[in-house]
């Protein structure tokens, strides 16, 4: 992470967290709501859900998580001074 923020110019600190953070505002401010973000997560949330609920959710995480990268990458490609890491 640091020689990331190095590499864009970045000043302030910036930790993984920050990603995660960003990650999941993005699964709520798109419609997917909190329960999806959990999952995505791997957050606990506990209680009898727990012990019903036994569908593993893949397509659904999948899609959650390629919507948000598309969001996120329409973003970055808005801006002049991102760095490809590929």
């Amino acid at each position: 992470m640091r020689d990331i923020c190095a590499r864009l110019g970045v000043k302030d600190k910036v930790t993984p967290h920050d990603l995660r953070r960003t990650f999941c505002s993005k699964v709520t401010a798109l419609g997917f709501g909190r329960d999806a973000m959990n999952r995505v997560t791997n957050h606990k949330e506990g209680g009898i859900a727990d012990v019903y609920d036994r569908h593993r959710y893949q397509e659904e995480n999948k899609k959650i998580m390629e919507t948000v990268a598309r969001h996120i990458v329409a973003i970055a490609e808005k801006r002049s001074n991102i760095i490809a890491f590929i």
